[in-house]
């Protein structure tokens, strides 16, 4: 339901339920593996790459893979 100018701005923030405020963070593969599915479900729906913004607990066990993605 978005026009194809709202979704050339748009930045979809994702953290996992299950992991707010419970300290328990995915792992990198997860992680990957969501943002890559949020950003082809996207794409295939409106024909746009959006910006995706990890909102979970990012460390330095975690911050390379989050990277790859910005």
């Amino acid at each position: 339901g978005f026009s194809a100018e709202q979704v050339t701005h748009m930045v979809i923030a994702y953290e996992p339920i299950w992991s707010i405020g419970t300290g328990v963070i995915p792992d990198n593969d997860e992680i990957s593996k969501t943002i890559e599915f949020i950003i082809d479900t996207t794409f295939n729906i409106y024909k746009f790459k959006p910006t995706v913004l990890y909102g979970g607990s990012v460390n330095e066990k975690n911050i390379e893979i989050l990277k790859l993605f910005y």
